[in-house]
């Protein structure tokens, strides 16, 4: 059920930090990653 190539990485980051700095910092992080 993907949608996007950052779905998998957003998966690992912390649903309280969903709409903040931090949520865009560690999926972009997460994305290097792949």
């Amino acid at each position: 059920m993907k949608t996007e190539p950052g779905a998998d990485a957003e998966a690992g980051c912390s649903a309280e930090w969903k709409d903040t700095w931090l949520w865009e910092v560690c999926a972009e992080n997460a994305r290097k990653e792949v």
